[in-house]
């Protein structure tokens, strides 16, 4: 069963991206909500139950075109990527200033060898031709190197090769075009099999395991907003992932699920 809520962000404010993190450090899922015309950081402070309420703003060390959490959002490891290419170690916290390492590289963050929170992520370039590889490492990022991209024609076809992805890899596998930017890989149901959730005609459509086999079953789950992020995080913490889309007009929908 799932339910949804939504939370009125920011009125007057076009927002492109959102991130989950826990900046105000109380084991409660928060959010930075991001424009790629500006160099701030609105963070919204999240009460367990799917809403979030406005809280610190952050400086930021460009304007971001693309951001995403890297490891547990608890611990606040967030990569942020510029409009002119350069990546940056972000750890949002109030109560200390932010530090951070910055790095040429391209434009689009993808997770890799895991679920979405793995410690293992790609730059991908807006060409998708090459992709820089990154993990995290004690306080920083290293990198790994660079790589050759190769598109799936498929979500089954990327699921098997993002998911068993290695260093030793030749190549960072990017997912069918129509899904590139709206698709994530979590385990929804807690059977330990990551789940795919993807977006289709006002639909989150999510590819569940069965019978220990991975993407046996579908669930759709209608939602109301156009979105421009997807991002998947478990924000009520009761153990299972939930799915957060950003709204262009600032309106986020959190749908949470109860039981898969």
């Amino acid at each position: 069963m799932t339910s949804s809520v939504q939370s009125e962000l920011l009125r007057f404010v076009q927002l492109n991206d959102v991130v989950p993190c826990d900046f105000d450090q109380d084991g409660v899922i928060d959010l930075l909500a991001l424009n790629h015309r500006v160099s701030t950081g609105y963070g919204f402070e999240g009460v367990g139950n799917g809403l979030f309420y406005a809280g610190s703003e952050f400086d930021l060390p460009f304007r971001p075109a693309a951001a995403a959490c890297i490891g547990d959002p608890l611990d606040n490891n967030l990569v942020l990527v510029s409009t002119e290419g350069s990546i940056a170690l972000f750890h949002p916290l109030v109560s200390s200033d932010p530090p951070m390492r910055i790095v040429k590289s391209p434009m689009q963050i993808l997770a890799l060898g895991g679920d979405e929170f793995s410690n293992t992520i790609a730059v991908v370039s807006d060409e998708f031709d090459v992709a820089e590889a990154y993990q995290l490492t004690g306080g920083g990022l290293t990198l790994l190197g660079e790589y050759e991209v190769d598109s799936a024609s498929t979500i089954e076809e990327w699921y098997e090769t993002v998911l068993g992805w290695t260093e030793a890899e030749e190549a960072i596998p990017l997912p069918p075009v129509q899904h590139r930017r709206r698709i994530r890989a979590a385990d929804l149901n807690c059977d330990g099999i990551p789940d795919v959730v993807t977006l289709e005609s006002r639909q989150l459509v999510c590819h569940l395991s069965g019978g220990g086999e991975p993407l046996q079953t579908t669930l759709r789950v209608p939602f109301g907003i156009d979105p421009v992020a997807l991002k998947v995080c478990d924000v009520d913490g009761n153990g299972l992932v939930d799915v957060l889309l950003l709204g262009s007009a600032g309106t986020l929908e959190s749908v949470l699920f109860d039981a898969l």
